[in-house]
C-alpha cells in the first residue's frame, strides 16, 4: 500500500503522522485506529530520530501494508538502532512500552545487514483481542496477531522492495520526502496532508494552503483516471517557502490536460496556482513536475 522513505529529522514524526491521517481517512478507517497508529508510528520514528544515527541523519523507511483485518506497518533504519532492549525496558526512552500497548503484535529485529525493524500489527475491525492464556498474560507477551500464513503474505509485499526498484526514474527519487503509493487513487489523500505538513515545516502562510489543497486534489484526480500502474510514485523537496513536486507515471499523453494542447482540454488548476508546471516522458509513463512557492 505504501513505501515512504525520508531523513530522520526531528520532523519525519510529523510528516508520517501527516501521510497516516490522509490514508486513514480515505479509507474510512476508525478514528481510534488512526490515533493509535500515529502514536506508535511516531514513537518508532523518535527511536531512529535519536538512537540510529549518532551524531547525524540518514534514512528513515515507513512500509504500510494491509491485507484483510491487519494492517502492517514497518519503520526501519539504516544505523545502530537499538539492540537487546526489552518492550518493558524504558530506561532509554524510546516508547517501547508505548508501542506494545497500542499495537496487537510487536516485533523488534536487527537484521544482518544492520539496523533495526520495528514491526507493528493492527487490527483494522473487531479490535478486541480473545483471551490469552494466563501465562502469556503475565509474561506481558502479545501473541494475537496475524497467522503465519498472513504474516508470510504481507513481508513478501511489493512494499519491501526499494523505492528505487519500484519506481526506476532518477526524477521520482530526487527529493526530501519520496515514496510509493498503491491504489493510485490514494495519492491525492497522502499527498494533501504530507504537502501542507511540509509547508508549515518551511513557513508557508496559511492563506496558500487553500492553493496546496486544490493542487493535491487536482493530482489525485488525475491520479484516479490516467495512472499508468496500479502504484504512483512521488518525490518533494523543500525549502524555505518553497515546494517541489513529481509525481507519476502517468499513462503518455494524459498530461495534456495540465498543459493544454489545443483540443478543447478544459483549463487545470494546476497552472493558476503552481508557479511551474511540467510533464515530461519518463521510463513508464509521464512525469507531472510542479513548483508552489509562498514569496513575501
Amino acid at each position: 500500500m505504501l513505501r515512504l522513505e525520508l531523513p530522520s529529522t526531528p520532523e519525519c514524526g510529523t510528516f508520517v503522522r501527516a501521510i497516516l491521517m490522509g490514508v486513514g481517512h480515505s479509507l474510512a478507517w476508525d478514528g481510534e485506529l488512526v490515533d493509535d497508529l500515529k502514536t506508535a508510528v511516531t514513537e518508532a520514528c523518535n527511536n531512529v530520530v535519536l538512537h540510529a544515527y549518532p551524531g547525524g541523519v540518514g534514512k528513515l523507511v515507513m512500509r504500510l501494508e494491509a491485507e484483510g483485518e491487519w494492517i502492517e506497518v514497518l519503520v526501519c533504519d539504516e544505523g545502530e538502532g537499538f539492540r537487546g532492549v526489552a518492550a518493558g525496558d524504558d530506561h532509554l526512552h524510546v516508547g517501547l512500552p508505548v508501542i506494545s500497548s497500542l499495537a496487537e503484535r510487536v516485533e523488534y529485529l536487527s537484521p544482518p545487514e544492520g539496523g533495526t525493524e520495528v514491526r507493528m500489527f493492527f487490527r483494522a475491525r473487531d479490535r478486541v483481542a480473545p483471551a490469552q492464556p494466563p501465562e502469556l498474560v503475565q509474561a506481558g507477551q502479545r501473541r494475537w496477531g496475524p497467522d503465519a500464513a498472513m504474516l508470510s503474505e504481507m513481508a513478501g509485499s511489493w512494499t519491501a522492495d526499494t523505492v528505487s526498484t519500484l519506481v526506476g526514474d532518477d526524477e521520482l527519487l530526487q527529493g526530501d520526502v519520496v515514496g510509493v503509493i498503491s491504489p493510485a487513487a490514494l495519492l491525492g489523500p497522502a499527498l494533501g496532508r504530507l504537502v501542507r505538513a511540509l509547508a508549515a515545516g518551511n513557513h508557508f502562510r496559511i492563506d496558500r494552503f487553500s492553493a496546496l489543497r486544490v493542487l493535491t486534489d487536482t493530482l489525485g484526480a488525475h491520479a484516479r483516471a490516467a495512472a499508468s500502474d496500479h502504484r504512483l510514485a512521488f518525490a518533494i523537496t523543500a525549502s524555505e517557502r518553497r515546494l517541489e513536486i513529481a509525481a507519476g507515471h502517468f499513462t503518455p499523453g494524459s498530461g495534456a490536460v495540465f498543459t493544454g494542447d489545443g483540443s478543447g482540454n478544459p483549463a487545470s488548476p494546476l497552472r493558476d496556482f503552481a508557479d511551474e508546471l511540467t510533464v515530461g516522458p519518463g521510463q513508464r509513463g509521464e512525469i507531472v513536475r510542479l513548483v508552489v512557492s509562498d514569496p513575501r
